[in-house]
């Protein structure tokens, strides 16, 4: 139901115009009935008006002023104008909104009723749209962390290159902040009290409550801000200039809280004081590349990468790049290049002659607990080969650089195995099953990383099967049945284009109608009318 307004300085006419929606049968509601515009507007404020039927000639202010001056005001209201030709031409402009419709003098019973049906079908769509806008809007004040924990990844890994743009969006997110920049990473030592595969829910829980002791401090101290970065470590940012020894005591302070609170121990790495908010990501890598080198101190300790006894400045030497490959390969299945980015690693730690004997049980343990949080990630699991094969205590015997190289290249050779024989479904009958996956969901959103958890495959691995199959991306392959989809509909239904666009996943029409002529060359009208046996295939590129 819409409410409706009349606005005629004749309070004769208000009887016709009451006359006249109801003829229409309409689902409306009038809420009032004025003679000016200066009483309009007055209730404007009072209630919410969908449709106002106004003469244009009213005292003061005409009817099509009324609208010109709150229309924006008041995005839901629209209006029905009396008037004549002699003042039509100065209203076009207002008329191509689309939220105005007129008819000219003398008035016609009929041509009032056509006009209250057509603008109660726009009013009904219009306010539609803006309810949606709402839930959106509300979403997303429900959903602002999500965008603020975006722009700080962002910020870490150097995604941003203008200071001008760093402070607007930290005045944005209210973030605090001053012209000293200084970051921290603190790894969770976890893993001498948990099992090596760890609860799900226990470890997200542990996160975050580290989250809250750190930030609690951190915002009491007004040192600046902490968040999760994408490695389950709690990265902080001091904005308040400090000196080194200032920096190491709140560090200290920081691990002792943990350790008393939550009982848990942590090991930090600290980067340099910068004075542009550009270089919080150059702070961050060297935080990283300090508590890389953590084995020098050992577990739960600080490290700054200025210093590290015996060595000075912390050298850059751990590929921790090939790491992440050497694990997005293992999930995958592909043995040769996960081996070789694992030579490429141990190569690597050669260099130093400075690992203590427990750097190589830490290392094993971290890299087998990252790839089997990432199998999970994209689908897949991996407990059962953990549970069946690891062994603490078999790690815990491990001593020095080439039996950690042994031992992580049997795990990987034997998980890679592991992952192939879950992935051995042909790609024939792996392309069979995600059509029938499409078909079937198409009107849902449709992720390429949900379809392969459907699938019990990996994104990358069904990716490279459409693409070598179909010679198409996932997205032009869903977009290709959608289409179809769309065609039978058109062909064997007389339902709405705009319901049909909906049936089929497009929750914009004039976007559906656009790629629906991008691929055929005609619009889903033409097509139905005109070009049911004409229709011209897009060729695939």
């Amino acid at each position: 139901m819409f409410n409706v307004m009349i606005v005629d300085q004749q309070k004769s006419n208000h009887e016709k115009i009451r006359l006249f929606l109801q003829e229409s049968k309409q689902d409306f509601n009038i809420i009032g009935e004025v003679t000016s515009a200066e009483q309009a507007e007055t209730l404007l404020e009072k209630t919410e008006v969908h449709l106002i039927v106004s003469d244009d000639v009213l005292p003061k202010k005409t009817g099509l002023q009324l609208f010109i001056d709150n229309s924006e005001k008041y995005p839901t209201m629209h209006m029905i104008l009396f008037t004549d030709y002699t003042r039509f031409n100065s209203s076009k402009d207002v008329m191509a909104q689309g939220r105005m419709d007129f008819i000219f003098k003398p008035i016609r019973r009929n041509d009032v009723v056509k006009s209250i049906i057509h603008m109660s079908q726009i009013v009904d769509e219009n306010v539609k749209k803006s309810n949606a806008l709402k839930i959106v809007r509300a979403s997303y004040e429900g959903h602002h962390n999500v965008f603020k924990d975006r722009f700080l990844i962002n910020l870490l890994h150097g995604h941003i290159d203008s200071d001008l743009t760093i402070y607007n969006q930290m005045d944005y997110f209210r973030i605090p902040y001053d012209n000293s920049f200084t970051v921290g990473v603190i790894k969770l030592d976890h893993y001498k009290t948990y099992q090596l595969a760890l609860d799900e829910e226990e470890r997200q829980f542990l996160i975050f409550n580290a989250l809250n002791i750190v930030s609690d401090y951190i915002e009491s101290n007004q040192l600046g801000f902490v968040f999760i970065n994408r490695y389950d470590e709690l990265s902080f940012v001091f904005t308040t200039e400090m000196g080194e020894d200032d920096l190491y005591n709140h560090a200290y302070n920081l691990q002792e809280l943990l350790a008393s609170v939550q009982n848990i121990r942590v090991t930090m790495g600290l980067g340099k004081t910068y004075h542009r908010p550009m270089f919080i990501s150059v702070s961050y890598h060297q935080a990283r590349a300090a508590l890389r080198n953590s084995h020098h101190l050992g577990q739960g300790s600080v490290i700054h990468v200025n210093f590290i006894p015996g060595k000075g400045d912390i050298a850059y030497f751990y590929p921790r790049d090939k790491e992440q490959l050497m694990i997005y390969a293992t999930v995958n299945g592909d043995l040769q290049a996960s081996l070789n980015f694992l030579d490429t690693i141990f190569e690597a730690l050669k260099v130093d002659n400075h690992l203590p004997e427990h750097y190589y049980q830490i290392m094993i343990i971290d890299l087998l607990v990252t790839i089997n949080r990432t199998a999970l990630e994209n689908g897949l699991s991996i407990e059962d080969f953990f549970k069946s094969y690891v062994r603490l205590g078999e790690i815990n015997t491990i001593d020095n650089l080439s039996q950690a190289h042994l031992y992580l290249k049997d795990a990987i050779s034997k998980i890679c195995a592991y992952q192939l024989k879950g992935l051995q479904t042909s790609d024939g009958q792996l392309l069979e099953a995600l059509y029938r996956y499409v078909h079937t969901y198409y009107a849902s959103k449709i992720s390429l990383r949900r379809a392969a958890q459907f699938l019990r495959t990996t994104p990358y691995h069904l990716e490279q099967i459409i693409l070598n199959k179909e010679k198409q991306t996932f997205y032009d392959f869903c977009m290709d049945i959608r289409l179809n989809v769309s065609k039978e509909l058109l062909k064997s239904t007389t339902e709405s284009i705009s319901s049909i666009s909906e049936k089929i996943g497009f929750a914009n029409p004039e976007y559906y109608i656009a790629i629906f002529k991008q691929h055929f060359h005609m619009s889903p009208a033409t097509f139905r009318y005109d070009g049911k046996d004409k229709i011209v295939h897009h060729s695939k590129s």
